[in-house]
């Protein structure tokens, strides 16, 4: 929306605004006891996963930076920078990552994808950090 402003018309950009926010809320929603969100976001049986939180709690911090989202959100994005900050090892490796997720038959497929460290998975934690490092006193 931001690399769009002044390209698009009220009603597109309303459609994309308030379908973002409803994605967001829903996400709030399910974000688990410790801060991060499932693999399969509607299961609590699955694991909680470290890239894709990564990545959830960067674009709530980027919505909020950009005035898309009000800051009533930083709580939920401070309870996942810290649980990904335990994430990281001694000497920097982000752990608890998916490793490639191929398309499964089932649902239960995404649930024994092996953890390990990845190249996207360090990415995603990358970006998260950069844009917790726009935001003040996000992290004690």
């Amino acid at each position: 929306l931001a690399m769009m402003e002044g390209q698009l018309d009220d009603g597109t950009y309303n459609t994309i605004l308030n379908t973002y926010k409803t994605q967001v809320d829903t996400l709030v929603e399910l974000q688990a006891q410790d801060g991060l969100w499932h693999t399969l976001l509607d299961d609590e049986d699955s694991y909680t996963e470290v890239s894709g939180s990564s990545s959830i709690a960067a674009g709530i911090l980027k919505g909020i930076r950009y005035g898309f989202l009000d800051e009533t959100y930083l709580d939920v994005c401070r309870r996942a920078v810290d649980s990904i900050l335990k994430e990281v090892d001694n000497d920097g490796t982000v752990l608890n990552v998916s490793a490639g997720t191929a398309i499964g038959a089932a649902k239960e497929d995404y649930k024994n994808i092996i953890i390990a460290p990845t190249a996207y998975g360090q990415a995603l934690a990358i970006v998260l950090f950069s844009e917790v490092l726009q935001h003040d006193n996000l992290v004690a």
